[in-house]
């Protein structure tokens, strides 16, 4: 009997991915897989095997050759289990350059440790972490893991080169699944479709690419999935812990998430009573917002819980005021219900979190979350709370949430919106410094200045989370003034939606300005000069991507030492391009010299030939920032 072709194909796959037969000598990578790579990936084979709505197997064997030191992370692999996934199967091999078996993974070399990160972390999450130690150059390591999910909510997304510096020989996966359990898929840069099969009563997506070049990332380039090919699955109907969701569209999704956190918001009789003792005589909606975010950051504290359906689900507000803790979707339930006890219209939000850009794509419904906070609707703008912060302004979310989507979850229509995003006005930093100069180049400095929006934010985490000491330590490491000594320094906060933070500072430096003979040399940019200068690059291949805008305005005045005059001052500097301007200048009045400095720039995507305009501005902003200050002794 002839078998067919189809399942005949499928089958071979599926045995290749533990066949083992693969031979790993390095002479069988081509060469141009080698250059510019720390490590070649030699075998990539992922099969994900949906049983159903509500369980799936996972299978994947990864082998790297890692030629040199800086490949060395991929010897060791890693592989996490919770209440909906369990680990069936771990192996793992070791080769040498020539493909010869060294050392196959025994049991007792896995490690099975707590998957909790320490700290303010509760999760029921263990991961077993295995690998190997070996630093004769190049070898092989092989890895295959099985797994088995209990609710496939989330599925592998398959990156074809994985990280920069590698190499590919073959990367593969396939998805299959009954007519029943469909799957969604969004792929990048990927070349024609996917190979369609049918195995049984099951459908089977199988994407191959082979003998990909090492990609190295440029400067400011784009998310890692615009750069190299990529595909992301989505279940479109999947059952967890017992509840029903989908992701064939973003209300749908909303719908799942609100029922997670329906009925969860009761409080108790006391806690009742407080909010109306907090809010009932403000005369204003904000107003009432604002008190009622204090008084949570004053009783609340951030702990991640994560146990079971707990990943996704808040624990009810009870259970925040009674402990006097949460994660961040308790922490934002709790938050929803006091407001609603105040009468307050709010709405619960997912959002990636996280610094600067973050990879989201927006046409494909999928679990792209690891955060909740809240969105407040009033008449003529919306107020964002950050309910895991004992620190943030109501209002003000910080590089961590802003200018991004969120999903809005509501009992109907919950819809996609972008947060705010933080303009250059917003994102200021205002000097003034005052410096009085002697004749052997020592200095006495006093600034003062005031740090608004982004800008605020690491001094903001410096005076809540650092110690005076641990300040003063910092801005050692910090300053580059030479030798110097801080006699004074103070930080002060000013909450509000767009917060300011006030820093002054007195020190003593004897290593900055350069008495030599007759001659002082110093620079007036005393605090503001850019460390980074871009390598110009005219084979650019990738949008420029420039993730914040902000303004930095100093005024320096330098009290110039009796019997001195200015032999050079700066070159007055305007430059001006799409990314941003840049002023500064300096000017003599009596027996001081006046410098300033004015930068802005603007946040955006551009195209990649104006790379080099953008690294030209950069590296003359770099020698502008340290133009020479000459006086000389009359």
């Amino acid at each position: 009997m002839q078998m067919n072709k189809t399942l005949s194909a499928v089958l071979i796959f599926v045995v290749s991915i533990s066949a083992g037969a693969q031979s790993y000598n390095v002479a069988l990578i081509p060469d141009s897989l080698k250059e510019d790579a720390f490590v070649v990936k030699r075998i990539d084979e992922n099969i994900y095997d949906i049983k159903d709505r509500s369980s799936a197997t996972y299978k994947y064997k990864l082998a790297y050759t890692i030629l040199n030191s800086k490949g060395d992370d991929f010897s060791q692999s890693s592989a996490y289990y919770d209440k909906f996934r369990k680990i069936d199967d771990i192996k793992a091999t070791l080769y040498d350059a020539e493909g010869n078996k060294i050392k196959t993974l025994k049991n007792s070399d896995i490690k099975d440790v707590s998957g909790q990160g320490g700290g303010t972390e509760i999760s029921d999450d263990r991961v077993k972490s295995f690998g190997f130690y070996h630093r004769v150059y190049p070898y092989t390591v092989e890895f295959e893991v099985t797994l088995t999910f209990k609710g496939p909510m989330f599925l592998p997304s398959q990156y074809f080169i994985s990280s920069e510096n590698m190499g590919v020989q073959q990367s593969s996966i396939s998805v299959m699944f009954p007519a029943d359990a469909p799957v969604r898929y969004k792929s990048f840069l990927y070349p024609g479709n996917p190979v369609e099969t049918q195995q049984g009563n099951k459908k089977v997506l199988s994407w191959e690419l082979k003998n990909l070049k090492p990609v190295v990332r440029e400067a400011a380039a784009p998310p890692w999935y615009e750069l190299t090919p990529a595909v992301f699955f989505a279940m479109e109907n999947f059952e967890i812990g017992g509840y029903a969701g989908s992701y064939t569209s973003w209300e749908k999704f909303g719908d799942f998430v609100y029922t997670l956190k329906r009925d969860r918001d009761e409080l108790p009789t006391e806690l009742k009573d407080k909010v109306h003792a907090i809010a009932d005589q403000l005369p204003t909606k904000r107003e009432k917002v604002e008190a009622l975010y204090a008084y949570m950051q004053s009783n609340t504290r951030y702990i991640s819980v994560q146990l079971g359906i707990g990943g996704w689900q808040p624990f009810d507000a009870k259970y925040v005021y009674d402990r006097k803790y949460g994660d961040c979707k308790a922490l934002s339930n709790f938050m929803y219900a006091l407001l609603k006890e105040a009468g307050i219209y709010s709405d619960y939000a997912l959002i990636q979190a996280g610094a600067g850009t973050v990879k989201f794509i927006e046409d494909f419904p999928s679990s792209q979350f690891n955060h909740a906070i809240l969105s407040v609707p009033l008449n003529k703008d919306t107020l964002w709370l950050e309910c895991t912060s004992q620190t943030n302004a109501a209002g003000y979310l910080s590089d961590f949430t802003s200018d991004r989507y969120a999903l809005l979850v509501k009992e109907n229509g919950s819809t996609l919106v972008r947060t705010p995003a933080y303009t250059a006005l917003d994102n200021k930093q205002v000097r003034h410094t005052q410096v009085a100069l002697q004749e052997n180049g020592s200095m006495l400095v006093k600034m003062r200045g005031v740090n608004t929006g982004l800008q605020h934010d690491d001094l903001q985490q410096m005076k809540y989370v650092l110690n005076e000491a641990q300040i003063k330590e910092q801005l050692q490491r910090e300053l580059q003034l030479g030798t110097y000594t801080i006699k004074e320094y103070s930080l002060s906060e000013i909450r509000k939606a767009i917060p300011e933070m006030e820093v002054q500072m007195v020190l003593e430096s004897t290593g900055y300005a350069q008495r030599t003979g007759k001659r002082i040399f110093m620079l007036p940019n005393l605090f503001t000069k850019i460390d980074w200068r871009p390598k110009t690059d005219t084979a650019r291949q990738y949008e420029l991507m420039v993730s914040m805008s902000y303004l930095d305005i100093d005024t320096v005045v330098i009290s110039m030492p009796a019997g001195f005059k200015p032999e050079t001052i700066p070159a007055e500097k305007t430059l001006s391009t799409r990314f941003g301007t840049y002023k500064a200048s300096a000017a003599v009045k009596e027996d001081k010299l006046y410098y300033y400095r004015y930068m802005s720039t603007n946040k955006g995507r551009f195209p990649n030939d104006s790379y080099g305009e953008y690294a030209a501005w950069y590296n003359d902003i770099y020698k502008a920032d340290r133009y020479k200050l000459v006086l000389v002794q009359e």
